[in-house]
Order: structure tokens, then sequence, then C-alpha cells
């Protein structure tokens, strides 16, 4: 298993990552860029690291795999 491919990024890793703040911000750069998430109880954004690289370089993925 490739633990980095599967690694699970919260809305910190993602704030820290694309350099906005407020959850608002995060969301709709999410939109804009196609990384699908997921949202916990409590509304913090969770998606994986193979999701967001497929987004941002332009692979095609339909699903968000939590292994």
């Amino acid at each position: 298993m490739n633990t980095v491919k599967t690694a699970l990024l919260n809305e910190k890793d993602l704030s820290n990552w694309c350099g906005y703040k407020r959850r608002g911000d995060i969301e709709k750069f999410c939109r804009e860029h196609g990384v699908k998430f997921t949202t916990g109880k409590d509304g913090r954004i969770l998606t994986t690291q193979a999701v967001l690289d497929a987004a941002i370089l332009g692979e095609s993925s339909n699903e968000i795999e939590f292994t």
C-alpha cells in the first residue's frame, strides 16, 4: 500500500497546501479545481492525497477512496 497516495488530508492540511484559511475559501478552491471532498460531523473538509493529485494533475477520478 502506498500510504502517501491514500493519506487523508484534513482542512488544516488543505489550508496549508492552498493558502486559504477560511473553510468557505477552501471549499471554493476545491470546487474550482475539481478536488472532490467530503465533510465531517462538524463540517470540516476531508479528502485524500490521491484525489488532490488527480484533480491538480488533470487525471479523472470519480471516487474518494478511504482505505
